[in-house]
């Protein structure tokens, strides 16, 4: 199926995984935290719909990466990291709030990843969870 790329973060349309899996888990969480948070929310204000690209292939990067984090077997070309597997990026709420209230989509290991590491968190709760980010018309 081809490659998406952002700048030098890859996903690999097909499964969602990208080329920090071989890595370490830090940057490749930190690679779709940066281009959702940064690019797609600044880009959804001025009306376009980066969340959306190749079949909402952000959407498979977060499931992979969770995915992974919580522990599940994954099919991946090269070897698998666990190295940083124990560092967790508050990346995944505001994901998470735009498939289910947005897209009307679910996000079933980014919502358990969530319920495992953040949700009990109360800086996440309170200072950085889950909101609604306003399309401008």
């Amino acid at each position: 199926m081809g490659t998406w790329k952002f700048r030098n973060h890859e996903v690999h349309l097909s499964r969602g995984d990208n080329q920090e899996a071989i890595r370490d888990w830090d940057h490749a969480q930190l690679g779709i935290g940066e281009f959702e948070r940064k690019a797609a929310q600044t880009a959804r204000t001025q009306g376009i719909d980066l969340y959306s690209v190749a079949q909402d292939r952000l959407a498979y990067a977060y499931e992979f990466t969770a995915k992974v984090m919580l522990g599940n077997d994954i099919d991946i070309y090269g070897t698998l990291s666990t190295s940083r597997m124990d560092t967790v990026k508050d990346i995944y709420q505001s994901i998470y709030d735009y498939y289910i209230n947005v897209k009307g989509t679910g996000a079933p290991y980014t919502k358990q990843f969530i319920q495992k590491t953040c949700a009990s968190s109360l800086f996440y709760r309170y200072f950085n969870g889950l909101k609604y980010h306003p399309v401008k018309k």
